[in-house]
């Protein structure tokens, strides 16, 4: 599993590199400000997509119900389509669409902007085959836990994953 997760997305320890994505939603909303630059050391829920996969609604809003419980300030959480298709319009509308009907309020919308290549080359998302949604857990610009198209039964683990960002 740990080459297969080397090979598909960051591993822990990994650290993660800034980008500039469009704001769908959240503070910067119709910005391109890096959210690993604005939060730098902050615990952050990065949940990575380049799809409609079946759980992402259900997973999604998990990560919203923990940034919630978390507190304001305290965890920055976000969806990222990687776009790699490279067609901003439809992604953006894709999430505008997705943030309205999860009504997701902790959890900000992202689409991946510029330098598409070098974005997903940074956190390790280039095959356009082994993966659907990937989940970052984040701490001092550390990936802590990475998750790769996880399923419902590991839904806990990504919940414990995200209050131990969070722990005092």
């Amino acid at each position: 599993m740990i080459a297969l997760l080397a090979a598909i997305a960051l591993a822990p320890g990994d650290t993660v590199a800034p980008f500039e994505p469009f704001w769908v939603s959240g503070e910067y909303k119709d910005t391109t400000m890096c959210p690993v630059c604005e939060y730098g050391m902050r615990p952050m829920v990065q949940v990575w997509t380049q799809g409609d996969a079946v759980e992402l609604p259900r997973l999604v809003k998990l990560v919203d119900t923990e940034t919630a419980l978390a507190g304001s300030g305290t965890l920055y959480s976000f969806l990222v389509d990687a776009n790699s298709e490279d067609r901003d319009e439809s992604s953006k509308n894709r999430l505008s669409y997705w943030n309205s009907k999860w009504g997701t309020k902790n959890v900000s919308f992202l689409v991946r902007g510029s330098n598409l290549k070098v974005t997903l080359e940074n956190y390790k998302l280039t095959d356009k085959t082994g993966w659907s949604t990937v989940v970052y857990t984040i701490k001092n610009r550390k990936v802590v836990d990475t998750f790769v198209n996880p399923k419902p039964e590991e839904f806990e683990k990504i919940r414990a994953a995200i209050k131990s960002l969070v722990k005092v």
